[in-house]
C-alpha cells in the first residue's frame, strides 16, 4: 500500500471516531416515560375475542400429551396450567402439586394436590388424571411425543 493511502485511511478512521464521540447521548428519562405509556391499563370489559400471534400453525392436538408441534403447545399454554412452576433461578416450586421427600431418601416423594382445581368444563381435576398422563407417556406402545 502506498504511503498516502495509509495516511488517508488513518485520517478517515480518526474522523469517524471523532464523529461517533460527538453523537447525542440517550435521554434516559424519555425512555422511562415511553415505557410507562406502553403499559396496558385494567379494563372492566367482559367477553370478546383475544387474538394472539403464534410462531407455527397449530395442528389441532390440544391435549398436552399428544401435542406434537410448537403451535399446539403455544395454544395449550393459554388454557392449561402446569402442575409445578419455576422460580427466578429455574428451580421447581409447587403450584398445583406440592410434595414431601421421604427423610433419608432422595428417591421417594409424596405428592399432594391443591383442592378445588377443575378442568375447563368444570370437572374436578384428580390425582388419577395425572396418573393417567404418566402411565400413557410411560407405556412402551405409546409412540407420540414425550
Amino acid at each position: 500500500m502506498k504511503p498516502y493511502w495509509k495516511t488517508f485511511l488513518l485520517v478517515c478512521l480518526s474522523l469517524m471516531l471523532v464523529l461517533a464521540a460527538c453523537g447525542k447521548g440517550e435521554d434516559k428519562g424519555s425512555k422511562k416515560e415511553s415505557a410507562m405509556e406502553n403499559k396496558t391499563g385494567k379494563s372492566d370489559a367482559k367477553g370478546g375475542t383475544l387474538k394472539v400471534g403464534i410462531g407455527d400453525a397449530p395442528e389441532g392436538n390440544f391435549q398436552s400429551i399428544f401435542a406434537a408441534s410448537e403451535g399446539d403447545s403455544s395454544v395449550i399454554d393459554y388454557f392449561n396450567d402446569g402442575l409445578v412452576d419455576f422460580d427466578d433461578h429455574l428451580k421447581i416450586k409447587p403450584y398445583i402439586l406440592s410434595w414431601d421427600k421421604k427423610k433419608g431418601d432422595n428417591l421417594t416423594y409424596t405428592f399432594k394436590m391443591k383442592k378445588g382445581i377443575k378442568w375447563h368444563d368444570g370437572t374436578p381435576f384428580t390425582m388419577n388424571d395425572w396418573i393417567f398422563t404418566l402411565e400413557t407417556l410411560a407405556n412402551p406402545d405409546y409412540d407420540g411425543p414425550r
